[in-house]
C-alpha cells in the first residue's frame, strides 16, 4: 500500500524534481516483478544481505515476530544526499506519501 500510494503520486514528486526509490529483502528478479506488477515506475533495489537495512537501522533482529521485514521508513534525501527527515511509517500508511510532499515543498520553499 505504501509504494502503491507513492506511485500513484510520483508525477507530484518528478514535478519537484525528487526521485523515489524503494529497498526491498528481496532478490532483483523479484523485486523486478513486484515493481512492475504494481506498475510503480520508479526502481526497487535489492538487499538481501540486509546490509543497507543495517546501515539504516531498520532490521529487525530476532525473536522479533517480523524478523523477515524490515521496518517500513521513507527518507527524504537533499540533493546532497543528506537524510533531511526520517518518517517511521509503520502501519499509517494512509496519507504518507502527501506526508513527505507536503515536508518536500516546505523543504524547496525554504531555499
Amino acid at each position: 500500500m505504501e509504494g502503491e500510494e507513492l506511485r500513484d503520486r510520483a508525477h507530484e514528486f518528478e514535478a519537484l524534481n525528487a526521485q523515489i526509490v524503494g529497498i526491498s529483502y528481496d532478490s532483483p528478479e523479484d523485486n523486478e516483478a513486484w515493481a512492475e506488477m504494481l506498475d510503480f515506475g520508479f526502481p526497487v533495489l535489492s538487499d538481501p544481505d540486509r546490509e543497507i537495512a543495517e546501515s539504516l537501522d531498520v532490521r529487525r533482529e530476532p525473536p522479533h515476530p517480523l524478523f523477515a521485514f524490515p521496518r517500513r521508513v521513507t527518507y527524504l534525501v537533499d540533493p546532497d544526499g543528506v537524510v533531511a527527515e526520517s518518517y517511521d511509517v509503520g502501519r499509517s500508511i494512509q496519507g504518507h506519501a502527501e506526508e513527505v510532499l507536503e515536508d518536500l515543498k516546505t523543504r524547496i520553499a525554504q531555499r
